[in-house]
């Protein structure tokens, strides 16, 4: 009879999980993350196929996390503007998980988003803005252009402002864009 498993798959994935947030996706190797977990590499793949899966189920958490980001930041009465302040707080607070959410390969984390945040964002703007779906589009695409522009930098270190400063910035940005194509408020 072999010997019961001393580590779950449960507690390899939030190892992996918490492993990614504190060293990044990079450092995600089989013998660092079974050092990390204070156990054999053995566990690892006696309950993933590889580090491929591991690695996707690590995308899977932080995807959730991110989406826990989008749905909890409050801006007022305005849903579009809050949860764009909320993938900027998530860029800021969650760099390592913001990094290989949105700063990699698109192909590797496609799967794991019902509707990835921007898509998200854009059907809020688009239920409330009273505007055709072209208008909708453009100007969406300016506010997330300009969103995850300050999200990469403030992720990677480029810039570090203060959390107010950010949001009239980003108060600013949607103002200019309600008066120039019409948006409800």
């Amino acid at each position: 009879m072999a010997p019961k498993q001393k580590i779950t798959k449960e507690q390899i994935e939030e190892g992996a999980f918490a492993f990614v947030r504190e060293r990044g996706a990079d450092a995600l190797k089989a013998r660092d993350l079974s050092q990390y977990l204070h156990c054999s590499t053995q566990p690892i793949f006696s309950n993933f196929s590889g580090m491929g899966e591991v690695r996707q189920s690590v995308i899977r958490m932080a995807a959730h996390l991110c989406d826990r980001y989008l749905t909890t930041e409050k801006a007022g009465a305005n849903a579009y503007v809050a949860m764009g302040l909320g993938y900027l707080r998530f860029a800021y607070q969650e760099k390592n998980l913001f990094r290989l959410l949105f700063l990699g390969s698109p192909e590797e984390v496609e799967s794991v988003f019902e509707n990835r945040p921007d898509q998200k964002a854009k059907d809020v703007l688009s239920s409330a803005a009273g505007v055709s779906e072209e208008v909708v589009n453009v100007a969406h695409i300016e506010m997330w252009v300009a969103i995850h522009g300050i999200a990469a930098m403030l992720c990677t270190g480029y810039i570090d402002w203060n959390y107010e400063h950010i949001e009239k910035l980003i108060a600013d940005i949607y103002d200019g864009l309600e008066t120039r194509f019409g948006l409800k408020k």
